[in-house]
């Protein structure tokens, strides 16, 4: 197919384990863009190689994560960036089981809102060979924590948690709930110094998504389409699938040294696990 059409984009659909192979060839015979699915490849050295390839022939590389293309993630974000719920301190994170395939998403969303990570500690659970459950925490370097959980959860769900607020996504709920605190209680005669005073709820606000609304999949190919004539890069590039890889990438290697931080970006370019 390569050899014989002149393709504009090629969208890659394998397991994991073939998407560097197909994503180098395809841009070798210089396609305009190509949509690979996650998880972007089985080690850090195969998705720089991907990036690689796709940069020296200025191909457009977007991995899919939808929730970047889901207004009401980007509602979200909006709210966050708009201060309503003070500075961003943590988030916790659920999604279905499988650390690389399914918890790419998350890794994903959790850089979404909170920039580049800078370390990783987790464990995996249940049977530890090939691409399982785990738990953890995940650092990032403007000094957000996030507690992952990806064992229990059945679909998705978030929390962001900020100094005024918190911003909750669940995926069997529609759009998003914002919650704002009232001012700290201060201490009185009724109320010492030493007892405990948890932050009074203000206000509790259901956005929800807009009635009509490109799905996620169609956005993102509009997006690469709009990057390949623009000249611009996708809001899931192939870095931003990297940056995924690796944290998952990262859960493995802290699992084999009794939980430790693992530093990111990985130094173990060649560290693999097999998706599917």
């Amino acid at each position: 197919m390569l050899d014989n059409e002149a393709l504009d984009i090629v969208s890659v659909v394998t397991r994991a384990d073939l998407h560097a192979e197909v994503v180098i060839e395809a841009a070798k015979k210089n396609v305009k863009g190509i949509i690979a699915e996650k998880a972007m490849a089985t080690s850090a050295a195969e998705a720089d190689a991907m990036i690689e390839a796709c940069e020296e022939r200025n191909v457009k590389l977007l991995i899919n994560h939808p929730r970047r293309y889901h207004p009401v993630f980007r509602m979200a974000k909006e709210e966050l960036e708009s201060g309503s719920i003070g500075r961003l301190t943590s988030m916790r994170g659920a999604i279905w089981t499988f650390l690389i395939h399914n918890g790419s998403h998350l890794w994903d969303c959790f850089r979404y809102f909170a920039g580049d990570a800078d370390w990783v500690s987790g464990t995996l659970v249940g049977a530890v060979s090939g691409d399982p459950a785990g738990y953890g925490v995940v650092h990032f370097r403007n000094d957000v924590f996030a507690l992952a959980d990806v064992a229990t959860m059945q679909g998705t769900n978030m929390q962001l948690h900020g100094t005024d607020g918190m911003i909750n996504i669940d995926m069997f709920s529609p759009g998003y709930t914002r919650t704002t605190y009232d001012d700290v209680i201060s201490a009185g005669p009724d109320r010492p110094a030493y007892q405990f005073r948890p932050r009074r709820i203000k206000e509790m606000k259901l956005t929800p998504p807009p009635l009509t609304f490109t799905t996620p999949m169609q956005a993102a190919i509009l997006d690469l389409i709009d990057c390949i004539e623009k000249n611009n890069q996708p809001k899931s590039s192939g870095h931003d699938g990297l940056a995924a890889l690796e944290i998952g990438l990262a859960f493995h290697l802290s699992h084999a040294n009794q939980t430790c931080r693992v530093r990111l970006p990985l130094k173990d370019r060649e560290f693999r696990v097999v998706s599917r």
